[in-house]
């Protein structure tokens, strides 16, 4: 990536001022809409609607032409067609000095004919006058850290900015994304759509992102791709800084054309591009569920220093699933020591018959009490054998939650926690957030919980053999 789209990048995507082409004054025109969310979320710069002949637009002035806005411009959101954003927009953009441009519209290489032509001319003018275009044929862009909500869709408010970066070439696969994360209280950062890739590639973003500070963890959703080793570099590098989540679409064979068909790029072969994804350190999922559930664990808990597990219970069904998850994902389960086991067979009290397995340590019925759970899942941390814990436990009405004395361990020590609550959504919503907040994903099933794990210990795997191999 050359240093002049970098620097547009983030000029882009931290604008000082906004225009929005292709405005009306009907309620559910794409223009209108951008205008309507770029106030609604509090984009704390100017905004300028343009349109030839409207005067007034909620409650701001609308003007005729870019050229007459008479300010300086950093970013043009255009929901013009394609022959109107390649023949006047983007000249238009070109000779007051525009840094970025979000096109909506369709019907460029997609549709191939003359959508190709129009798309290969938008290019030349882009790169030639150095504007970074987000699209064509996107739902927009997303900054929380400017609550810059430059797309027509509308998402709850109130979603806090966070450390989890999303990139996709689906609009509809971004917004499923987005959603799922505000729904697990997961904040998020940036949310970018890339679409025809005109001249912005994934590698590019990649690049960015490496560098960009709000930026902690990568969510990526990608169909095809033209240039499989320049996308793999790119990721590697961001790779090594930060964790790379990826879902690949497309990965049949006779998926390929229908991607085709949607953004205009070959789905390629799925098996080279996930033994490359291995080979590079990027994290792959397998679909949208598990992209949640590893960007959370990425994005709230601490990092892995080690890879083996062990589960803490008082149930042991859920447990066993959780142990199957672990083996399943390569994750080796970790075997306490007879010192640690003797030492939570003295919290429960001798006289209790139980009898205690190294992994999974199942406390039966005394670990529903809060003076004993929490103590025994810290008798587990501090043993040398175990690099993370996930503690399973059921809400009953008549019995007070760990929640508050797992947060407070969390606080005084460095090794992961990943809770499994046994109940319902509803039930688990306050013991979530107490935990969250002191860095410890919560997850209903225990299996989500396990693949969590797994995945920070696999994190840790790349990051330890890239370390060893001295990848550069």
């Amino acid at each position: 990536m050359t240093d002049w789209k970098t620097q547009r990048i983030r000029e882009a995507l931290y604008p000082a001022s906004v225009a929005v082409l292709g405005v009306s004054d009907a309620a559910n025109n794409l223009g209108t809409q951008v205008v309507d969310a770029l106030l609604t979320e509090g984009f704390p710069g100017p905004v300028f609607p343009v349109h030839p002949r409207l005067k007034e637009l909620l409650g701001l002035r609308v003007y005729p032409r870019l050229e007459d806005i008479g300010r300086p411009i950093d970013l043009v959101i255009c929901g013009l067609n394609a022959k109107l954003t390649t023949e006047v927009v983007i000249e238009s953009c070109a000779r007051i000095g525009v840094k970025g441009m979000v096109c909506l519209a369709g019907g460029f290489k997609e549709v191939g004919g003359e959508g190709l032509q129009y798309e290969k001319k938008l290019k030349e003018a882009a790169d030639r006058n150095r504007i970074i275009l987000f699209g064509p044929n996107i739902l927009g862009v997303i900054n929380n850290d400017r609550r810059l909500y430059a797309t027509f869709w509308s998402f709850e408010k109130g979603n806090p900015p966070g450390p989890v970066s999303i990139l996709s070439q689906s609009g509809g696969t971004a917004c499923t994304m987005l959603n799922e994360f505000i729904d697990r209280h997961v904040g998020v950062n940036k949310w970018v759509c890339l679409g025809n890739r005109t001249n912005l590639e994934f590698s590019d973003m990649f690049r960015y992102f490496a560098e960009d500070e709000g930026t902690q963890v990568v969510a990526v959703f990608v169909e095809g791709i033209e240039d499989g080793r320049g996308f793999m570099e790119a990721a590697r590098t961001l790779s090594k800084k930060k964790p790379v989540v990826l879902l690949k679409g497309a990965r049949s064979e006779s998926m390929s054309a229908i991607a085709t068909s949607h953004t205009g790029t070959m789905g390629g072969a799925y098996r080279i591009f996930r033994d490359a994804c291995r080979q590079y350190g990027i994290l792959e999922v397998r679909n949208l569920k598990d992209m949640t559930t590893v960007c959370k664990v990425l994005a709230i808990a601490p990092r892995a220093r080690g890879e083996r597990v062990a589960v803490v219970t008082h149930t042991a069904g859920p447990s066993i699933l959780a142990l199957d998850t672990l083996i399943e994902n390569g994750c080796p389960m970790a075997q306490t020591s007879e010192e640690t086991r003797g030492r939570i067979k003295k919290i429960i009290g001798e006289h209790v018959p139980i009898v205690l397995s190294p992994n999974p340590i199942d406390l039966t019925g005394s670990g529903l009490f809060v003076d004993v759970y929490p103590r025994c899942v810290e008798a587990v941390l501090e043993d040398e054998g175990v690099d993370m814990v996930v503690p399973i436990y059921a809400i009953h009405r008549n019995f007070e939650t760990s929640a508050r004395a797992l947060a407070d361990l969390m606080r005084r020590q460095e090794k992961p926690i990943v809770v499994s609550i046994v109940a319902s959504r509803e039930e688990i919503r306050e013991d979530e957030r107490i935990m969250q907040e002191a860095g410890i994903p919560v997850f209903q099933a225990p299996e989500d919980a396990a693949l969590a794990a797994s995945y920070l210990a696999r994190y840790h795997r790349y990051a330890s053999q890239g370390e060893a191999h001295g990848r550069d």
